[in-house]
């Protein structure tokens, strides 16, 4: 799947940091129809982690 949708758009996983290093929680898809976007560790679900992936997305393709 990943494979599949770096080849024909832009794929970010979604990354935090903890004591530990980092720990990939999700992924968004940045295409010119859609831009899917998951955090799928539970804990970090809610807590508006998709909408600063998403602001920064439209920043950088400004």
């Amino acid at each position: 799947m990943y494979s599949c949708l770096n080849e024909h758009d832009e794929l970010y996983f979604i990354e935090v940091i903890d004591g530990h290093g980092y720990i990939p929680i999700g992924d968004v898809t940045f295409s010119c129809n859609d831009m899917p976007i998951v955090i799928g560790i539970e804990p970090y679900g809610g807590k508006g982690i998709g909408k600063k992936v998403v602001k920064a997305l439209i920043e950088g393709g400004k």
